[in-house]
């Protein structure tokens, strides 16, 4: 089945939303309105064409009637119609045609890449020309611009699977057609690519699960030493021991390295030292027993007791007691 649509300027006088209901389901799918010409008109009709047709479930599409004689009024011209389109509130993903067949100054095709490409930039990527065939050949460098445009050409006898021309994208094979139950005629349209009848939609982009980089792929990428023996040397500098290349050891070497900076060695609980002690005799009959030198007395020894001295300082002696140290005085003590 056809995809057909219409277009509207000002001429067409006020239509309701009724009307474009009955558009609707006469086959119509979609609407493409006037917005401006030149760089200061403004078709009167668009806003409620804009509303109406939109109330009524039909895509809305907006044009510009081209009048530019220059680069210069061709990028004011678009600036204008974006002005417009932004004020009536027309999709980015609409089809844009700019409307050229009028004879023009300066070169038409350059001026009219002018006002294509200010469009484009602005975010209406879904940008196109619409002109009949002699014009084109007379006129415009088609081979420049972009291409599917939409063409006008009215034969004698229609069959919208076979357009007049090659390389279009709509064919605007009729401006007298008339719908069930509306006054008027209305041009008509047929879309064979469906940019006018439906609206591109912006893929998706597909997330790929990234994989976590590897031990030798940071190595690499730091052009650093990536073999086995300089893993495990890394390994035993950062305290991974008995290192032999698993992936729990490389993902651990690899945690650290990221971190930038070397953990905590776990040092080794240092080996009990056995202190060298001497046999000595106690040579008093009694012999107090201090907590410091000259300190509190925290017991006695008796004549004949044997102790082990740890060391002599200054007089006293320090003896072993248990897990700590008491002190007697040196002099009432003899080598056993």
């Amino acid at each position: 089945m056809a995809k057909l649509f219409i277009d509207l300027n000002h001429s067409r006088g006020v239509r309701s939303v009724s009307e474009f209901q009955q558009m609707k389901k006469d086959g119509i799918l979609a609407v493409t309105i006037k917005l401006s010409e030149g760089h200061t008109f403004k078709d009167p009709m668009a806003a409620s064409y804009i509303k109406n047709a939109t109330a009524a479930g039909l895509l809305v599409n907006a044009y510009h009637f081209f009048r530019a004689n220059s680069p210069e009024e061709a990028k004011a011209e678009a600036e204008f119609f974006l002005s417009l389109a932004k004020f009536y509130g027309v999709p980015k993903n609409a089809r844009i045609p700019l409307d050229i067949e009028v004879v023009l100054g300066g070169n038409m095709t350059e001026n009219a890449l002018v006002f294509i490409n200010t469009v484009k930039a602005a975010g209406y990527l879904n940008v196109t020309w619409y002109s009949n065939q002699p014009f084109t050949d007379a006129h415009l460098d088609e081979s420049k611009l972009p291409a599917n445009p939409w063409k006008a050409g009215y034969p004698a006898k229609v069959d919208l699977n076979k357009p007049p021309f090659k390389n279009v994208g709509a064919w605007q094979y009729t401006d007298k057609v008339k719908l069930k139950g509306i006054s008027g005629t209305f041009d008509c349209s047929v879309d064979y690519t469906g940019a006018f009848t439906s609206r591109p939609q912006a893929k998706k982009a597909v997330k790929q699960a990234s994989k976590p980089m590897t031990l030798v792929q940071y190595l690499d990428a730091k052009k650093q030493d990536s073999s086995f023996n300089a893993r495990a040397k890394l390994a035993k500098q950062y305290g991974i021991k008995a290192y032999i290349g698993t992936a729990g050891q490389n993902t651990q070497l690899l945690s650290y390295l990221q971190a930038g900076k070397k953990p905590e060695l776990v040092k080794a609980a240092p080996k009990p030292t056995v202190e060298k002690t001497v046999s000595y005799i106690v040579a008093a009959s009694l012999l107090n027993i201090r907590k410091a030198p000259n300190g509190q007395v925290v017991g006695t020894l008796k004549q004949g007791q044997q102790v082990e001295v740890e060391r002599i300082s200054n007089g006293w002696a320090q003896i072993k007691s248990g897990t700590g140290h008491v002190y007697v005085g040196a002099q009432y003590l003899k080598k056993k």
